[in-house]
């Protein structure tokens, strides 16, 4: 037992041995028997070291979940849960492979195990190196977007896109190295690629049109996550941009995937990024209605408009009589309400409509149906 606690130590890099005597001769005949190519302290020394690695990694991910409670807890956020898994994740196989490297020149391996055991530690370094970076890149993205989330729409468009490049960028680069590492002539493939090239824009036009299209959201910036676009006969709030498409849910409620190619060369209504909202209404009387009664509806809505309280923008109300046809009278009511959403809207256009409701109130004023269309001379 002795002899193994030395083992121990020396595994750890206590040194509590002469450097220069054979590790073989340090733990006696008992210990040197062979097994599966390997020494018996040697099997013993690869258990201890797989159960320090694991220890390591459990103990870092720990460390990492509660330094993120601890920010949580100081006010800053919350991390989504796919980030803080990648995060912790990497961090945790990256200190295994730490621990794995720093040991295993102590076990003195044969040579193939050796390289067998490296090859491994090497994937698990590479995976780790790419997930410990997606979840560090997402969690500045969440943090640009929980500081951007008020301020401008472009930040909103901005993060999300830049977010997925970014990504697709970094697991491309893992790949790469994951390639070379496994004996892949990754220059050589880079250089086929350049030869093939052509061919394979041709055999993936649409991809690679869809890719310039996002390219187009990202620096025109023709819309942002949760504005109201209609793209064609596409009309709805936009959820989601991907590398590929864009997702909208229409006010039915379906969900559109839109290839960012169509953007390419489609026309772009944004209502989200609208300044103010004009409301229109037209407001019929009959012939038999006063035409004093009438000027005091009309009076009686300018007042109402040029009070800030009702939302309307200052000096860009109308209220007028512009309207005769064969069977009624016309008022124009029109008016801007600057807000921000279309929910404000409705409730400044409700007041509107109760207002005009209660204007038209006096009896000398008969309401009418506007006449349809095809009715008008």
């Amino acid at each position: 037992m002795k002899k193994l606690l030395l083992g121990v130590a020396c595994l750890l890099g206590v040194g509590v041995t002469s450097a220069q005597e054979p590790v073989a001769d340090r733990y006696g005949d008992h210990f040197s028997a062979m097994f599966l190519g390997l020494a018996l302290w040697q099997w013993i020394g690869l258990g201890i070291l797989l159960v320090l690695s694991l220890l390591g990694a459990g103990v870092t991910q720990i460390l990492a979940r509660r330094a993120m409670r601890l920010r949580e807890r100081f006010g800053h956020g919350k991390f989504a849960k796919p980030t803080a898994r990648s995060f912790r994740r990497g961090a945790g196989l990256l200190v295994l492979t730490f621990i794995w490297y720093a040991g295993m020149p102590q076990l003195e391996l044969p040579r193939h195990t050796a390289l067998n055991l490296q090859l491994v530690a090497e994937a698990l370094t590479i995976a780790g190196g790419v997930l410990f970076v997606l979840g560090l890149w997402d969690a500045v993205c969440e943090v640009l977007v929980g500081k951007a989330s008020n301020v401008a729409r472009a930040e909103r468009l901005l993060v999300p896109v830049t977010r997925k490049l970014v990504r697709f960028v970094i697991q491309i680069i893992g790949l790469l190295v994951a390639l070379g590492t496994f004996g892949v002539n990754v220059t050589g493939l880079l250089a086929g690629l350049g030869i093939g090239g052509l061919v394979v824009a041709l055999a993936a036009k649409d991809s690679v049109e869809n890719i310039f299209g996002s390219l187009t959201i990202l620096f025109d910036m023709p819309f942002a996550l949760g504005d109201w676009v209609k793209i064609d006969k596409v009309e709805g709030v936009v959820e989601e941009i991907n590398l590929r498409s864009t997702r909208i849910r229409t006010f039915e409620d379906s969900m559109i995937t839109l290839p960012n190619s169509n953007l390419i060369k489609a026309s772009v209504e944004n209502f989200g990024a609208r300044r103010f909202r004009r409301q229109k209404l037209s407001v019929r009387f009959a012939y038999d209605s006063s035409p004093a009664a009438i000027q005091g509806f009309i009076d009686t809505l300018r007042a109402y408009l040029e009070d800030p309280a009702t939302g309307a923008m200052e000096g860009r109300s109308v209220v007028h009589m512009n309207d005769l046809t064969e069977t009624s009278i016309g008022v124009l009511v029109q008016c801007f309400f600057e807000v921000e959403s279309y929910a404000e809207e409705l409730v400044l256009r409700e007041k509107l409509m109760q207002r005009i409701l209660l204007a038209a109130r006096e009896p000398k004023l008969i309401f009418v149906p506007a006449p349809h269309p095809k009715e008008v001379p």
